[in-house]
């Protein structure tokens, strides 16, 4: 990634409620979903970064967890069509070293702001 107009984050469905294979099978039909649309450059499962010592592969797959890349003018589109397909399960994403918890479309707004800032600062 870069091009400093793609915004690049990663999310899952943070339902205590729901176990890996749950998760795991939102993930992988949302994921399917966002590879259709077209202000999503692209979408993959995401890899962990610091694997467990020990751990058989060098990157594993986080259950549940999806990585998207978008330009940052579809942001508030994607992250709007995100949260219409996972309320009321709350929604977890993670952009750099920032996990930002949505529960609601207020909460929404605000981790949009978040992500801007984010962004912002890290250019």
């Amino acid at each position: 990634m870069t091009d400093p107009q793609i915004v690049q984050f990663a999310f899952t469905v943070d339902d205590p409620e729901l176990d890996n294979e749950e998760r795991n099978a939102i993930a992988m039909q949302l994921l399917s979903q966002l590879r259709q649309i077209d202000e999503v450059e692209s979408v993959e499962r995401t890899e962990a970064v610091n694997p467990e010592v020990g751990s058989r592969a060098a990157l594993e797959t986080l259950i549940g967890f999806l990585t998207v890349e978008i330009s940052r003018e579809n942001l508030q589109k994607v992250l709007g069509w995100l949260h219409n397909r996972v309320t009321p399960k709350p929604l977890k994403i993670v952009v750099g070293e920032v996990t930002i918890e949505v529960q609601s479309s207020e909460d929404l707004a605000k981790a949009e702001q978040t992500v801007i800032n984010i962004l912002r600062e890290m250019k």
